[in-house]
Order: C-alpha cells, then structure tokens, then sequence
C-alpha cells in the first residue's frame, strides 16, 4: 500500500513537472488558409491574465504560439482558456502573414497579412476586430458554443 502511494505521488509530481500537460480550454478555434503558406503567431495581449492557448490535443502551449498554416494542409486548431475566475479583462492576437517568395520571413507586413484582435464582451459574445494588409482577405465566423474559425487567403 505504501509503495503505491509513494509511486502515485512520484507520477503525480512527473506530470505536473511537465512543460504541457492536457486542459479543458474555454474556446476552440480554426485557422484555415485559402492560398499558400501562411506564418502565424497567437499571442496573449492582456496584463496580469493567466490566459493560455492548447494544441488540438488540448496541451497547454502558454502565452505565446506560433504555427505555420497552409491551403494543402489540414486546418490549424487551437484553443483559448485562462484561469478563474473568469472576468473577461482579457485579449489576444491572432497574426497571420505570407512569407515573401524567397522563403523568407523577416519583412512582416510587406506581404498579405491578417491581424484578429479577440475579446469577448462577456460569456458567448464575442467582440473581434479584424485588420488586412496588403490585400489580404482576413474572415471570421462564430461558432455558437465553441469558438470563431479564421480564414485567410
């Protein structure tokens, strides 16, 4: 009896030294791109908010996420959480940009870019402010209950 306890609290203290670990996030999101590859970043934009973004397996990634997306691939996913209580004092950015034709990806804006400013005005209301560059075609739809899907192109 000992030894199982002493080796439940040893998995115990393994998994919560992990870097990620599975959460239930609050929101659940779809970013698809319509043309190309598309560089993307999420990141939190609220002071003293214990917000996160998940993986599509539900690993907490942290403040900060950056993926690449593209039109022959499987749309990216993603969710949104933060800790309670919820006060909804909290935002976050989705960027998204091309990278120009040689690959690289130093000149941000130079290039199609989409930002989405998201926030809620409270619980299932979602307030989201949308910015094209560069003739960039930047879209949202709100899923009731679940999330927003972005599309870019």
């Amino acid at each position: 009896m000992i030894k199982r306890l002493v080796l439940c609290i040893g998995l115990f203290g393994l998994a919560m030294s992990a870097n990620t670990w599975a959460v239930t996030p609050h929101t659940l999101h779809t970013v698809t791109a319509q043309d190309g590859v598309w560089k993307g970043r999420l990141v939190i934009t609220s002071a003293n908010e214990n917000a996160y973004f998940t993986d599509a397996n539900g690993n907490k990634i942290g403040e900060i996420y950056d993926f690449t997306l593209s039109s022959t691939k499987a749309p990216f996913k993603y969710g949104f959480g933060f800790s309670s209580p919820a006060d909804f004092n909290v935002s976050y950015v989705l960027t998204l940009y091309q990278p120009d034709n040689n690959g690289g990806n130093t000149v941000m804006f130079a290039s199609k870019a989409c930002q989405f400013n998201v926030s809620a005005k409270g619980s299932a209301d979602p307030d989201i402010r949308v910015e094209p560059y560069n003739g960039a075609k930047c879209n949202y739809t709100v899923v009731p209950g679940v999330g927003e899907n972005f599309t870019v192109s």
